[in-house]
């Protein structure tokens, strides 16, 4: 399973790098190295924050999300917004940008070298291959894949007090129209019905009126909770639907 996250740079509260990790402790949200020199100019000024945005999620799914999130933030690298990433997401090079040196210099080895039809379909087989081993090994990495107490609470209090931007609910809202669903999205959104139950914390005699409400009220990630409350994850809950 895989989580997506995002740093926000203390200086002026804004998100500058939005990532997916596949690790079993988040370490990749927390890693330095392996950034762009952008990022890098951005930690040398000032602090940042890290957020574990969404968690346990299949390959497909936090794909897409990254690709979703970038779009609402926007890269800085062609003026739309404050991500320092070079990419539109998804697939670790969509919306790449090449420097015009680096174009001139990918012509004119193109150019030098003659690549047969056997070859591309070599190389062609070869990364599929590649591909699909690296998502069976990172498959078998999260199986069963446990988060340390002390991550829950790391998470929980960089997820108190946090409000969405007016601009990003905009966003968020305009990206939203004119969207269709297969039939299997509606499938999933009937099977999800369940986020509109009234839920009861049973130490605190709280009631909330919905799934959402309960989750932000805890800290916790929608579809986490969900399975908190189903049995499918290994943690007390005092949550329950009425």
């Amino acid at each position: 399973m895989a989580y997506l996250y995002r740093h926000i740079r203390l200086d002026n509260n804004e998100p500058f790098y939005i990532g997916i990790g596949y690790d079993n402790n988040y370490s990749r949200a927390y890693e330095k190295g392996s950034r762009n020199k952008y990022w890098k100019n951005i930690v040398d000024l000032t602090e940042y924050r890290i957020d574990i945005m969404l968690d346990y999620l299949d390959d497909d799914e936090v794909k897409i999300k990254e690709i979703e999130f970038i779009s609402i933030y926007g890269r800085s690298d062609i003026n739309k917004g404050t991500l320092v990433n070079m990419t539109d997401g998804g697939e670790g090079t969509l919306g790449y940008r090449h420097s015009e040196e680096t174009k001139k210099r990918i012509s004119e080895s193109n150019k030098i070298e003659n690549i047969t039809e056997e070859n591309r379909r070599k190389k062609s087989l070869y990364a599929k291959n590649r591909t699909k081993l690296h998502k069976e090994k990172l498959k078998i990495a999260n199986t069963n894949r446990i988060v340390s107490e002390e991550t829950r609470i790391k998470m929980s209090i960089s997820h108190k007090g946090k409000k969405i931007p007016e601009d990003v609910k905009l966003k968020m809202s305009s990206s939203q129209k004119g969207r269709t669903h297969s039939e299997e999205s509606k499938q999933k959104m009937r099977d999800n019905c369940h986020l509109s139950k009234l839920v009861l914390n049973t130490e605190t005699g709280i009631y909330y009126n919905s799934s959402t409400e309960a989750a932000i009220a805890h800290c916790l990630n929608i579809n986490t909770m969900h399975k908190y409350m189903a049995g499918k994850y290994k943690r007390k809950t005092s949550l329950k639907y009425v």
